[in-house]
């Protein structure tokens, strides 16, 4: 069943931006406004969700928040060693909160880290355009002077004096740090020498492959905002660019332009632990590409539609941080509705607290073969079986850290009809 998910998941994904053949309903969403709530600005510009489920939020002038599910902690200027109230990304890993600063009134950022008691600031990373962290500690910063990778003691600068980059202004990356593999978006803002900006791969520490308009049908020459890991194959990656949207198989870009004529590309996008491809898009809102492959399902509603950053909770929710209203999560969950487990008592899943083996059971009156995937926190995925009917020992490897993950199960005709929690002690 294996290779024909990816091929499906892919297929799905390759379908180009249209108009949408549905609306989310405006009752879908619950809003965190200061009015309403302890977040502390309506202007937010970042959101990460850590291990444990803790909604971390990035303000314009109000500092940092954390939401528990029911409680906000507010971190500021007034009651914090914060260095300021103006963030402007974050990447959590493990207890750590990462962090990018704009200081007032000048175009000079600071980068900072959390550990939830001590703060430590450093300077000189440039203009700060995104974070990311990995499970090492570590942070890796797109930046004006290239790409770095910093774990508060050590720091390693990769620029167009000391790698293969051919230019410095990073506005994007994704590593993949299991292919050893560094995706480099760039923008042309602060290129003088004339060259196109577009993509970089750079393989090791010591070859790049560059991907621009005029060598390869790359659909930019501005500005890169993201680039994820397409959890349905592997092998390709999305890249939301100021013209759209674009898939790159290995080989091939596939462009998909904006959602609406006039409309800029995607701020940002993100993956569902089902597959489900989320964009937003300026003055658009937000949207999925569904996984029945239908087309992108428009989810109006939000309080205000420049969205900036989106994340993926635990129990598959999708956050979006607003340029003046606050925080928006789509309130129920994803699977409540339409993807409603239909068959979930043919499946059987126990421990759900354990060293790295679980039983599962298909029960079925005619044999069936189903698809069972495991995905951590932030969604990304980490198994993925063919279970049959009967039952069946599945191991987690030895290699995936302990924490909380889910399991989903999609049957023959690809309908999730199973989903639950595990917790791997290790």
């Amino acid at each position: 069943m294996t290779p024909s998910i990816n091929f499906f998941c892919f297929a799905f994904c390759l379908f180009i931006f249209r108009p949408v053949f549905s609306q989310g309903n405006p009752g879908d969403w619950v809003y965190y406004h200061t009015a309403n709530s302890g977040i502390p600005d309506n202007k937010v510009k970042s959101v990460a969700i850590d291990g444990s489920g803790n909604v971390w939020v990035g303000t314009h002038t109000g500092g940092l928040a954390r939401f528990d599910g029911n409680t906000w902690t507010v971190y500021n200027t007034g009651n914090s060693d914060i260095p300021y109230n103006n963030i402007q990304d974050i990447a959590v890993v493990g207890e750590d909160v990462w962090l990018a600063f704009l200081l007032p009134s000048q175009p000079l950022f600071l980068l900072a880290r959390f550990d939830g008691e001590n703060w430590s600031v450093w300077d000189d990373f440039g203009y700060i355009n995104s974070l990311s962290s990995w499970q090492d500690g570590s942070v890796w910063v797109s930046s004006s002077i290239g790409l770095i990778r910093f774990n508060g003691t050590d720091r390693v600068d990769l620029n167009d004096l000391n790698s293969c980059l051919y230019q410095n202004t990073v506005t994007a990356h994704l590593i993949d740090h299991e292919a050893d593999i560094k995706w480099v978006g760039l923008s042309n803002f602060q290129i003088t020498g004339g060259e196109e900006a577009g993509l970089v791969k750079m393989e090791g520490d010591g070859s790049c492959t560059n991907f621009t308009y005029s060598n390869s049908g790359f659909p930019t020459d501005n500005v890169v905002n993201q680039i994820i890991k397409n959890s349905a194959d592997s092998s390709s990656i999305w890249i939301a660019h100021n013209k759209g949207l674009t898939v790159f198989d290995g080989e091939n870009f596939t462009f998909n332009g904006p959602s609406e004529p006039g409309n800029s590309g995607p701020e940002a996008i993100v993956m569902d632990q089902y597959g489900h491809l989320w964009a937003a898009t300026p003055f658009t809102g937000t949207a999925r590409n569904k996984l029945d492959g239908s087309g992108w399902e428009r989810f109006f509603g939000l309080p205000d539609y420049f969205v900036w950053d989106m994340a993926v909770g635990p129990d598959n929710r999708i956050w979006a941080v607003t340029e003046s209203k606050g925080l928006a999560v789509f309130g129920n969950e994803l699977t409540a509705t339409a993807d409603r487990p239909p068959e979930e008592s043919k499946l059987e899943c126990w421990p759900t607290a354990t060293n790295g083996q679980i039983n599962v059971v298909l029960k079925s009156d005619d044999f069936q073969v189903w698809a069972f995937l495991v995905f951590d926190s932030l969604g990304k995925k980490v198994l993925e079986e063919d279970i049959s009917t009967g039952k069946q020992v599945i191991t987690l490897d030895g290699h995936i850290p302990g924490g909380v993950y889910f399991y989903v199960a999609l049957n023959e005709e690809m309908q999730l009809v199973a989903k639950g929690k595990l917790v791997l002690l290790r």
